[in-house]
């Protein structure tokens, strides 16, 4: 006997809605369930694989988990937004979020490091990226030369070109070099209109000496090559042995003088 294709749709389309009529009632009960226990933020926990480490008041006050260990419902929370709003936050190299089921709120990071003290402002310091940081409260304290680029203004999320920089500490971070500690790198002439004008000035700390050293920046190498040369001259020990000013911006060509010692 033929089946008719007109009354079998019409009998699987009302199986199908009495089943959903039936199984409504339930959805809703368990719904209404839930909302009734809803997952709380309980713990904020917090992974790091560096020294430094953020406060959970931090987070509270950066994310708006306020009032301060007062529970909030998961439901408000985002773990996407909360990772975004942390990587746009300066000293955030590396962010994950994620909430479990038993409403901890996990965050796994790791800080940017400092790689020098910014002389331009108060509290900055710059990763290897050039990127500015602020110090405290987020870093313990540390020993680090200082860098000056004459910056204009302070802008967080701008990178600043300090590949010579980086240049530079590597090459004074060679055993044989430990003697020479670098203090400060100035690098505010670096990009002058004048070419003759641009330079690099580099501070180093030779026992309890002050040492200036004005270097071309297209043969800063060879400038600092002949700089440390120099300590293997008898007749210039007692010269080296004070404050002095180490004039190599004219290629093939460096002078020698002493200044007047600013201590007191």
């Amino acid at each position: 006997m033929p089946v008719n294709l007109k009354t079998f749709f019409f009998k699987f389309l009302w199986v199908g809605l009495s089943i959903c009529i039936v199984s409504l009632p339930v959805y809703l009960y368990l719904f209404v369930q839930k909302e009734k226990t809803p997952i709380y933020l309980t713990t904020l926990i917090q992974k790091t694989h560096g020294l430094d480490s953020v406060s959970a008041r931090f987070f509270s006050d950066y994310l708006g988990l306020y009032p301060y260990g007062m529970p909030l419902k998961i439901k408000r929370l985002d773990a996407k937004k909360i990772e975004k709003k942390l990587r746009d936050f300066p000293i955030f190299q590396d962010v994950d979020v994620e909430f479990t089921p038993q409403g901890e709120l996990l965050v796994t990071y790791d800080l940017r490091k400092p790689l020098f003290y910014l002389r331009d402002y108060n509290n900055c310091a710059l990763d290897f990226e050039g990127r500015v940081l602020p110090l405290v409260p987020f870093y313990s304290p540390k020993k680090l030369p200082h860098i000056y680029l004459g910056l204009q203004r302070l802008l967080w999320n701008q990178s600043h070109d300090i590949e010579l920089a980086s240049s530079i500490i590597r090459y004074f971070n060679h055993d044989r070099l430990q003697l020479f500690e670098l203090k400060l790198i100035d690098l505010s002439k670096l990009k002058a209109l004048v070419p003759s004008h641009r330079e690099v000035i580099l501070t180093l700390s030779i026992s309890g000496h002050l040492h200036y050293l004005r270097i071309n920046p297209g043969h800063w190498h060879r400038a600092l090559n002949r700089y440390i040369r120099l300590f293997e001259e008898a007749k210039l020990s007692k010269t080296l042995d004070q404050d002095v000013i180490f004039d190599a911006r004219i290629s093939k060509f460096a002078t020698l003088k002493t200044v007047k010692s600013k201590k007191p």
